[in-house]
Order: structure tokens, then sequence, then C-alpha cells
């Protein structure tokens, strides 16, 4: 087989591909090697499709459902559901932590106390969010300083500026919301560069309608 050495590397990208193979379980060589194999054979994007299809018929099969208190949820999650689902089905790079299924958790289990889902259906729905893309371990990352102090920067709560931190330590252009209150704290961070990393989920979907 042939070999290929790859040189001059940014550390942010080499920091990365550690990170992804330890996710894995696999060596740092044998990740490059599958990711190589992946985007060279389109692969991340058949499996994205793929996730994206089968929440698509999950989301038809459990809809309609409604029950006291939920009406409020459900309705902005319907709102933004066409376009997150664009955004998983686009060629992209998408890059999630791991604590965002302690959010996904949450979310479905409050959806199986209002009656909105069965607990084999949230079982599920948490599996088909995991399958979409694979959850990158955040324990070494140092995230929890950085998050606090962009929270005390711009009076805002650190379980979102965490988000913030891990697209700084991944080298992430942009963290896409769909949380208006978030972005407009952002905008009064002193750093500008901090200041729009957030990009609402809306303008991202009509950037890629121009």
């Amino acid at each position: 087989m042939a070999t290929l050495t790859v040189r001059n590397l940014e550390d942010a990208l080499v920091r990365q591909l550690r990170v992804r193979a330890a996710e894995h379980g696999r060596s740092a060589e044998a990740e490059h090697r599958e990711i190589l194999r992946m985007v060279l054979t389109g692969a991340p994007a058949t499996r994205r499709q793929e996730a994206a299809d089968r929440l698509a018929a999950f989301r038809q099969r459990t809809a309609g459902r409604d029950g006291p208190s939920a009406g409020e949820l459900l309705a902005e999650a319907r709102a933004d559901s066409p376009q997150a689902e664009r955004l998983a089905r686009s060629d992209v790079t998408l890059l999630v932590p791991d604590f965002w299924l302690n959010e996904a958790c949450n979310v479905l289990w409050l959806r199986v106390r209002r009656n909105l889902f069965t607990p084999d259906e949230a079982r599920d729905a948490l599996a088909l969010l995991r399958d979409q893309v694979d959850p990158t371990p955040t324990a070494d990352l140092g995230l929890h300083d950085i998050a606090l102090d962009i929270g005390l920067t711009i009076n805002h709560s650190p379980y979102d500026t965490l988000y913030v931190a891990f697209a700084l330590a991944m080298g992430a252009d942009k963290v896409v919301v769909a949380d208006g209150p978030f972005v407009t704290a952002m905008r009064a961070h002193p750093d500008p560069a901090l200041a729009n990393i957030l990009l609402p989920l809306a303008a991202w979907a009509g950037g890629r309608d121009a």
C-alpha cells in the first residue's frame, strides 16, 4: 500500500484529529486514513443523508401530538425544523460537543413527560440525533474557564457560551444557533471575532438560498 506524508499542519487541525481519533478509539494515523477514505468516497454525506431521512420519518410518525403546556415548545421547534434539517443534509462540516447530548436528553425527557413521545420513542430519537454527527469529547479541552470569561463579559449564561468556547477550541469559524437573545448578547462582546461568531440558523439558510 502507498504511504502519504503530510507536513506543515496547523496545530488546531492536529488537535482536532487527535480528539476525533480518541472519540473513535483509533490512533491518529488510523483516523487520518478513515477521514481520507470517507471524504474521497463521499461516505459522510451519505451517512448524514441517511440519518436525516430517518429523523424526518421519525418526525412524521410522531407529528400531530399535543399536550398541556407544550404548544409553545412545539411551535418553536416546528418553525426551526426545516432549516435545521437543511443544515443536517448540507455538505457543511459539522461539529457538535458531547455536552449537547445533555440538552437533547432533557428535551426528550420533557416530551415524554408532556405525552408527546413514548419512552421508547425518546430513546430512538436520541440514537438518531447521535447518528447524524459524532459528538466530540470535550473533557480535555479546558472549555469552562473560557466559557465563564465570555459569559461574564457579555452578561450571559455560560451554559450557552460553552458552545462558543468549543468552537474556539476546535478552530471553527461559526456557531450556528437558533437563539436570538444569545446572538444579541454575543454581539456586545468587545472582541469583533467573538462578537460575530454566532450565525443565526435563519441567516445560514438565507445565505444558502442567495
